[in-house]
């Protein structure tokens, strides 16, 4: 196995450990209940906020992927700016104006100039451990998040233990190589209920980014509206993976089975996400997800490590 190999397959199976961590790390910050969170970040330190959304009720979540902030927040949000390297200019965009509206801020990150803007202007801090890859450090990031929550009211006090352990399930290695394979050659096609469809998002940027291949994933029912008639003419090999959780809209479910049979004769399979609660479920989906996507990169014989094209795009962009 090659050295960049080791170095992500070693991060994959470290997430139950980050799962305990970043709990401890998102410890000790206490602030008046929100109006709303908005999260302000992008690609890998972007997904956490995303993730959050279904096990946060409470107030409404605003996901912001650009510059500067949306529109129309009050005095009472809350303004998460999430970079893991502390250096992402559009986070640094959405801290300056955050910062002139005196919004209440939360900064995430493992340094850079976002953490010395934090430190600045006396903005409360949630450190991430340093030098991993963004898409690497979503334990840390998720549950450094979650624990924010449920200090500040906004969750229930999760079983940590039991979420850790789920990560820790070793049957997930096979079931991972089987779908590398089932995807090799193919177009990763991810579907998941709309519910869940921040866990899909997550599998398709893995694909891209561990894998180096093109992925996509779309929600249920929607796609039953749209997406579906795509297979009619397809001029791609594709591989769709349905992902399927027991406490899905029932109606959702029986969409999956459906859809599964009307789009044949392509690839498809349902992958069982399994767990005895929606936090295990999480564990256990983008667990999943990170192994399927390393394994494809070994059918591939691509290092799932280095991501070449983005960091030439950063120094083409400083010019």
């Amino acid at each position: 196995m090659a050295e960049g190999s080791k170095k992500m397959k070693a991060l994959i199976d470290s997430f139950a450990e980050q799962v305990r961590v970043g709990y401890e790390i998102g410890k000790g910050i206490k602030l008046q209940k929100p109006s709303k969170i908005v999260f302000c970040g992008m690609g890998g330190s972007a997904i956490a906020g995303s993730l959050l959304v279904p096990f946060v009720d409470a107030v409404p979540i605003i996901l912001h992927r650009y510059y500067g902030l949306p529109k129309l927040l009050d005095s009472k949000c809350w303004v998460i700016l999430v970079s893991y390297s502390g250096n992402t200019e559009e986070t640094i965009a959405a801290f300056n104006e955050a910062l002139e509206k005196k919004h209440k801020m939360i900064a995430v990150t493992s340094g850079g100039e976002l953490e010395k803007l934090a430190i600045e202007n006396k903005v409360p801090i949630i450190k991430l451990p340093p030098d991993l890859p963004p898409r690497a450090s979503l334990g840390y990031q998720f549950f450094a998040l979650l624990r924010l929550c449920v200090e500040n009211g906004l969750h229930i006090k999760p079983e940590i233990e039991e979420i850790a352990k789920v990560a820790e399930d070793k049957s997930m290695e096979e079931i991972a190589r089987n779908l590398a394979k089932d995807c090799k050659g193919a177009v990763p096609l991810v579907y998941a209920s709309e519910v869940n469809s921040a866990v899909a998002y997550r599998w398709k940027t893995q694909f891209n980014e561990n894998s180096k291949v093109h992925a996509f994933f779309h929600t249920l029912p929607e796609l039953n509206h749209n997406e579906l008639l795509g297979y009619t003419k397809s001029f791609a090999r594709t591989m769709t993976m349905f992902l399927y959780y027991p406490d899905d809209h029932e109606r959702v479910r029986k969409r999956v089975m459906v859809t599964q049979d009307l789009i044949k004769p392509s690839k498809s399979t349902i992958v069982e996400i399994k767990g005895s609660s929606p936090l295990e479920r999480f564990a256990y989906a983008i667990h999943l997800g990170d192994l399927v996507t390393f394994y494809l990169a070994e059918e591939l014989k691509i290092d799932p490590f280095p991501v070449p094209v983005i960091e030439r795009l950063k120094v083409e962009l400083k010019k």
